[in-house]
C-alpha cells in the first residue's frame, strides 16, 4: 500500500476546516519529582488558587500548640531546636490554624486539614478556531483561546475574598514555500548550495517540485538534506500572538528537596498572588526555516521572534502556616517572605517601545537585535532565621552542642537584564580559524551590563555561645554589574561595583562571660568593640571578574576626603590578590 500517496491524498483533500470548543474542568494540582545523579530528590508541586497548609505533613499532629512528629530523628535540626521558646515559628506566633480550637478528641490532639480539590470551581475554556490549506499554503487564525474562572463562592477555610482570573489570547500562523529568490538571498542557506537561479526556477516550476504537504510529511525520506536542491524545501513563515486581559488570582507552589545522605529536608511553600500577563509577539521578517536541517537545540538562536511581552506578580509571600523550614540534619533556616514583587519584560525586534523613563523602569529603550530580558524584583521584608551546630573546638571557647544562631531581616531591590543578540565585536575565540559564524553558539553573546541588586538590613545578628555581632541597621549593600558581555559559554569578563554603608556606625562586637547570652546580659555584664575603623563604615570599588573567576580591585573609595592614602584600590586588592606582582603596586 503506497502509505506515502494516501497521506498526501488526505491532506491535499482538505481546504480549510473551523473549531470551536468548550469545556468545563477542574485544574488539577501539578506534581514533578526529579532525583538528581548526585542523589539529592526535589520535589515541585504546584496549584491554581491558596493553600496555606500545602507542604504540611498531614500526618502532623499538634498538642497543646506544639508541633509533634514522631517519625523525627534525634539527629535533625527539627527534633534538637528547641520548641518550648517557639524557635521553630522564628518571630512568628503559632498559627491560628494550629490552634486547639478544633480538636479531635479528649486529649486536645488535631490533624492539618487536608485540601480538596472538589471545592473549587472549575475553569471554563473557549477555543475558537478556523484554518485553510491549499498546494502551497497553510494558515490557521486562532479567533479566540480563552480560560475563565469566576469564584463566587468559596468553601475553602484559607481562602481570600472572591476573585477572578482569566487567560486570553488571540493570533495567526502561516507557513509555505519560500520564494525563490528569498531563499537563495537568506543568510541561513549555505553558500555552497545556491546553484544559479535559472536552474533553480526549472527545478521549482517542474511537477516534480515536493508540495508544502510532502516537505512537511516527508522531508526526510527525501534525502533533502545532502541534495543540491534542497533549497526548494525552504518554507517561510510568519505568525502574530496577542496576550491580553490575562490575570490569575493566585497560585502555590511548594518545592521540596532531601538526600538520602542527609537526616533532615527541605519544604518552602510560596504564593504567588496577582499575576498578570500581556504582550505580543511575531515572527521578524523574511523568516525562513528548513525542515530538512539537523534538529539541534541551538537552531533556535536563527528563530528569534520579534516579541515584547510582559509578566508580573504583585505580591509574593511565604504563608505562615505552612511551617516552610530547610533542615539538612545539622543546620536549619526557617525562611520568612512578605510583599514580594516580580515584573518581566521580553523585547525584541521592536523598534517602537514607548519612550524611555529613568524613574520608571518598566520604559526601555528599543531593542532590535537578539532578545533582552528585563526583570525589576522588590522584597519589602525578608527574614531568615538560621541555626547550625558546630564541632568542638576548646582553644576558640566552642564546646560541645555549641549552635551559631543567625538572624537577618531586611529589604530587597534590583533589576536584573540579559540581552542575547548577535556579537558585536568578535570575542577572544580558542580556534585558530576564529568564530565560526554559522553557528550560532560562536556568533551570539550574552550583554549582563547595567544589572543592579541592593540590600537594606534592618536586623542582623550572629550570636555563638556568649560572643555576638551586631550589624547596625538600615544598614545599605549594593552590587551593579557596570559591564558584562560573554560568549554562549559564558566566557568573557565581567566588571563590578561594589557599595556599602553602615549609615556611619560599625557593625559591634559583644562578649559576655561564658554561659551567659549577649542579648539578655544586662549592658554592665558585657564588653562591645566596634570592627571596623570609620573610613572602612562607607565606601566603594570596582572589581574585574575574569573568564577563570580570578578577581582582582582595581578602583576604590572610602568615606576619606581625599579618596587615597592607606584605604585605596591597593588595600582591597592586596585581601583578594596578594601574589599579584604588578608594576601598579
Amino acid at each position: 500500500i503506497a502509505e506515502k500517496r494516501i497521506a498526501l491524498a488526505g491532506f491535499n483533500a482538505v481546504e480549510g476546516w473551523n473549531i470551536d470548543a468548550k469545556a468545563v474542568a477542574t485544574p488539577p494540582a501539578l506534581g514533578v519529582d526529579v532525583t538528581l545523579p548526585g542523589g539529592v530528590a526535589i520535589a515541585i508541586e504546584m496549584m491554581l488558587d491558596r493553600d496555606h497548609g500545602a507542604g504540611m505533613r498531614r500526618d502532623v499532629v499538634v498538642e497543646g500548640g506544639e508541633e509533634t512528629n514522631a517519625e523525627s530523628s534525634a539527629d535533625s535540626m527539627s527534633s534538637w531546636s528547641t520548641r518550648q521558646d517557639n524557635q521553630r515559628y522564628g518571630k512568628r506566633s503559632v498559627p491560628p490554624h494550629l490552634s486547639t480550637t478544633k480538636s479531635t478528641g479528649s486529649t486536645g490532639m488535631m490533624h492539618n486539614p487536608a485540601f480538596d480539590a472538589n471545592e473549587l470551581v472549575p475553569w471554563f475554556f473557549h477555543f475558537i478556531a478556523k484554518g485553510h490549506i491549499s498546494q502551497d499554503r497553510m494558515s490557521l487564525n486562532i479567533v479566540k483561546c480563552s480560560a475563565t474562572h469566576n469564584d463566587n463562592k468559596s468553601l475553602r477555610p484559607f481562602s481570600s475574598p472572591p476573585a477572578s482570573s482569566s487567560l486570553r489570547t488571540t493570533g495567526n500562523v502561516s507557513i509555505w514555500k519560500a520564494d525563490l529568490s528569498a531563499a537563495l538571498s537568506s543568510d541561513k542557506v549555505p553558500s555552497e548550495r545556491k546553484a544559479s537561479y535559472g536552474h533553480m526556477m526549472a527545478l521549482s516550476s517542474s511537477e516534480d517540485a515536493p508540495s508544502l504537504g510532502e516537505i512537511l510529511l516527508y522531508h526526510e525520506e527525501n534525502n533533502l538534506i545532502s541534495s543540491p536542491s534542497s533549497i526548494l524545501s525552504y518554507l517561510q513563515y510568519d505568525y502574530a500572538f496577542d496576550v491580553y486581559d490575562s490575570q490569575i488570582d493566585a497560585i502555590t507552589c511548594s518545592v521540596g528537596a532531601s538526600h538520602p545522605m542527609l537526616v533532615g529536608g527541605t519544604m518552602i511553600t510560596t504564593i504567588f498572588e496577582n499575576i498578570y500577563m500581556l504582550g505580543s509577539a511575531t515572527a521578524r521578517q523574511g523568516a525562513i526555516i528548513n525542515p530538512a536541517e539537523w534538529k539541534r537545540k541551538r537552531n533556535i538562536l536563527r528563530h528569534l521572534p520579534a516579541v515584547d511581552l510582559t509578566f508580573g506578580v504583585q505580591n509574593v509571600f511565604i504563608p505562615p502556616e505552612s511551617l516552610s523550614y530547610s533542615d539538612t540534619g545539622n543546620n536549619m533556616c526557617i525562611p520568612e517572605l512578605e510583599g514580594g514583587r516580580v515584573m518581566i519584560r521580553i523585547l525584541g525586534g521592536i523598534a517602537d517601545v514607548g519612550e524611555e523613563k529613568e524613574d520608571d523602569p518598566s520604559t526601555v529603550s528599543p531593542v532590535l537585535d537578539g532578545i533582552k530580558v528585563i526583570a525589576d524584583i522588590g522584597i519589602e521584608a525578608i527574614c531568615l532565621d538560621y541555626d547550625s551546630a558546630l564541632m568542638e573546638f576548646p582553644e576558640l571557647e566552642i564546646f560541645e552542642g555549641a549552635k551559631l544562631k543567625t538572624i537577618i531581616s531586611g529589604a530587597i531591590t534590583g533589576q536584573l537584564s540579559g540581552h542575547l543578540r548577535p556579537q558585536t565585536q568578535p570575542l577572544p575565540c580558542s580556534s585558530s580559524t576564529g568564530p565560526n559564524i554559522k553557528n550560532p553558539l560562536e556568533a551570539y553573546e550574552v550583554d549582563f551590563s547595567t544589572s543592579s541588586l541592593a540590600v537594606k538590613i534592618k536586623e542582623c545578628s550572629t550570636t555563638l555561645g556568649h560572643r555576638r555581632v551586631v550589624v547596625p541597621t538600615e544598614t545599605f549593600i549594593g552590587v551593579k554589574i557596570v559591564e558584562s558581555v560573554v560568549d554562549m559559554s559564558l566566557e568573557g569578563k565581567t566588571q563590578c561595583e561594589l557599595s556599602w554603608d553602615f549609615q556611619g556606625l560599625s557593625p559591634i562586637l559583644q562578649v559576655t562571660e561564658p554561659g551567659q547570652s549577649p542579648a539578655q546580659a544586662m549592658h554592665e555584664n558585657r564588653r562591645q568593640i566596634s570592627v571596623l575603623i570609620p573610613p572602612l563604615r562607607q565606601g566603594r570599588l570596582n572589581f574585574h571578574v575574569s573568564s577563570v573567576g580570578g578577581i582582582a580591585i582595581k578602583e576604590a573609595k572610602t568615606s576619606r576626603e581625599d579618596r587615597e592614602g592607606l584605604y585605596d584600590w591597593k588595600f582591597f586588592n592586596a585581601l583578594v590578590s596578594p601574589d599579584e606582582e604588578s608594576p601598579e603596586r
